[in-house]
């Protein structure tokens, strides 16, 4: 075995900019499990669950491979703007569901009412 093959795999943390279309200081952020936490608290809250494919989900994904690979604490948030907001609004008799982090739009999908 050489030298190289044994030192352990140097990982970065995957952020924001990855996963979502979001630009400036947020898409260079690493998606935390705090951060994911507080999506999927706000998606409880408003929608009565989480979402199987939603936002809180996939951030909940990502941060547990953070976490896993040591780039990111369990107790750690890159969240500066409060908590995430959700909004829901009517459009020709779907729910549309809009979440966001910090003032950015991180992913919009409707439901049948």
């Amino acid at each position: 075995m050489d030298k190289e093959s044994e030192k352990p795999k140097k990982f970065e943390a995957i952020k924001y900019g990855d996963v979502f279309n979001v630009s400036g200081e947020l898409a260079a952020k690493a998606i935390t499990p705090q951060d994911a936490a507080a999506v999927e608290s706000a998606e409880k809250s408003v929608l009565g669950e989480t979402q199987k494919s939603g936002m809180a989900t996939v951030m909940k994904s990502v941060a547990d491979l953070n976490a896993q690979r040591g780039v990111v604490g369990h107790d750690d948030t890159t969240r500066e703007g409060g908590a995430p907001q959700i909004a829901e609004t009517t459009v020709a008799g779907h729910r549309v569901i809009s979440e966001s982090i910090d003032g950015q739009l991180l992913g919009r999908f409707a439901m049948d009412k």
